[in-house]
């Protein structure tokens, strides 16, 4: 904990968000260009940025520290990836690239957009990337220290659930962690905000008891489990402007309308 601090990450995410933003492919389709948006838009909200950066520390001060080899599963644009590769010295970040429900890009467009996101975060930092479209991993049995699921888990339907969850189990050594963060609780204002409205929200919502219930069945345990994540983090306009006020969210975590859960499991 003493090695990272908050202004050591900030000074990372302005790498991730000087790559992101100031390069531009002119190959990019429509469909790619607004996926880039999509992107950008998640690395330039100050209230995201602060909740990664909090939750990565919270990760490190228990247990990431520990482990040499990561696998951040579900990367996405790889910028999770590559500040866990600026406090970690093995990470590989795998991302599916098959179908999946309400998509909106085709997989070719969706592997074009990463490839260029990733390619320009490997040129800055010793880090790798990879794809599948189906399980197992090309990962031996036991073989990695801590595996990342970082807003991953609740975009799986049960049966995509079970057989990544088993996966997970399978590649982690004994005594191995699992580090999730924004995992949805059910009883987030958020959540119900934007299902009144009509606005996107997630299918799966998580309480404590489903938690703890959905992972013994695989010999995971829930080592610590937290509630954060109290403000919502987009639009940009109106939440960057209001930014200074989140700060009081530490304050406020107690309450039992926050949006997300982060966990520190283990594998027994």
């Amino acid at each position: 904990m003493n090695c990272f601090s908050i202004s050591y990450l900030f000074e990372r995410i302005k790498v991730v968000q000087s790559v992101f933003v100031s390069k531009n492919n002119k190959n990019f389709n429509e469909n790619e260009i607004k996926l880039v948006r999509r992107i950008n838009e998640v690395v330039n909200s100050k209230t995201y940025i602060n909740s990664n950066i909090n939750d990565l520390l919270w990760f490190w001060a228990n247990g990431l520290n520990k482990c040499e080899k990561i696998i951040d599963f579900g990367c996405g644009s790889g910028y999770i990836t590559y500040l866990l590769s600026s406090m970690n010295r093995s990470v590989i970040g795998y991302e599916y690239v098959g179908k999946w429900v309400g998509q909106d890009v085709s997989i070719k467009e969706y592997k074009n957009v990463l490839d260029y996101f990733h390619n320009l975060l490997k040129k800055r930092k010793s880090l790798d990337f990879k794809y599948y479209n189906s399980l197992p991993l090309n990962i031996k049995n036991e073989s990695v220290n801590g595996v990342v699921m970082y807003a991953v888990l609740e975009h799986f339907d049960k049966d995509i659930l079970d057989s990544t969850l088993k996966e997970i189990k399978r590649i982690l050594k004994k005594d191995g962690f699992l580090f999730i963060g924004k995992l949805p609780r059910k009883y987030s204002y958020q959540e119900w905000l934007a299902r009144f409205f009509g606005l996107k929200s997630h299918k799966n919502l998580f309480t404590k008891k489903m938690i703890f219930n959905l992972f013994e069945k695989y010999g995971i345990k829930v080592q610590k489990i937290e509630s954060i994540g109290l403000f919502f983090n987009h639009p940009n306009k109106i939440t960057n402007f209001l930014y200074p006020i989140t700060k009081i969210e530490k304050y406020l975590r107690f309450l039992p309308v926050v949006h997300d859960y982060r966990l520190i499991l283990k594998n027994s």
